[in-house]
């Protein structure tokens, strides 16, 4: 195995681990109670707090998810040494 290859898969697994810990982190608390608004709900909202918040781990969570994909099909694509003797 090629150094690159060692270090592709090396960090694919760190990549999807994170991405695992990211989304654990958005789940992780559940949604505080909602508070009625006659017009819209203000930005120091518990609710609307925990909704952004939420949305970050996600996407953080989705970038870590697709460097995994990336460097796994990095590594899928690598040609084979060649066969000697044959």
């Amino acid at each position: 195995m090629s150094r690159v290859v060692l270090w592709l898969n090396v960090a694919s697994a760190l990549a999807a681990f994170a991405a695992a810990v990211f989304w654990f982190m958005s789940a992780a608390d559940g949604p505080p109670p909602l508070r009625p608004y006659f017009d819209a709900a203000s930005a120091t909202d518990p609710f609307v707090q925990w909704a952004v918040a939420g949305t970050k781990w996600n996407r953080l969570a989705a970038l870590s998810a697709g460097l995994s994909a990336a460097a796994t099909g990095l590594v899928k694509m690598e040609r084979p040494a060649p066969i000697r003797g044959a």
